[in-house]
């Protein structure tokens, strides 16, 4: 297994966001931004590029603190862990079942076993909170926003 330090990868972190914030931006710049009362489809992506710079900007510096101070919770982070390769198995399976299963079971079932994988509580703890989770998320994009997420399809 490969190691690297925590900064170190950090700082691999935030060169990955600082690329895509700098796409994203480029990609915008050719949208339409429309007007303070109508933004056009141009505006969201360029705000997502500007929190994603800001966002590596932050990773980053953090980093090169933790770097140049030389403290380390952790010294190694060990790539390759179970909880890796458990957590890109059920985004896999999200992506195989979400239009399938819908967004309500696919997004519980993932988030109950998010939660158990990374927070080790009982399962009873993790279904509570992935229901409250799964259910907010409806809310603010079927409801709020007006967004329709793939139902069930029985059959």
């Amino acid at each position: 297994m490969s190691r690297l330090t925590e900064s170190a990868g950090e700082m691999v972190v935030a060169a990955m966001l600082a690329v895509l914030a700098i796409y994203v931006f480029t990609v915008s710049l050719g949208m339409p931004k429309g007007s303070f009362g109508i933004p056009g489809p141009g505006v969201w992506p360029l705000g997502l590029s500007i929190l994603l710079g800001v966002g590596a900007a932050g990773v980053g510096g953090r980093a090169w603190l933790q770097w140049r101070r030389a403290r380390r919770i952790d010294p190694h982070v060990v790539l390759g862990r179970g909880d890796v390769v458990a957590v890109s198995l059920a985004l896999a399976g999200v992506a195989l079942f979400f239009e399938r299963a819908g967004f309500l079971v696919t997004a519980l079932v993932f988030l109950v076993f998010l939660y158990r994988i990374l927070s080790r509580r009982s399962w009873a703890h993790c279904a509570v909170v992935a229901l409250a989770t799964t259910a907010g998320l409806y809310a603010l994009f079927n409801l709020l926003i007006g967004v329709s997420l793939p139902a069930w399809k029985l059959g």
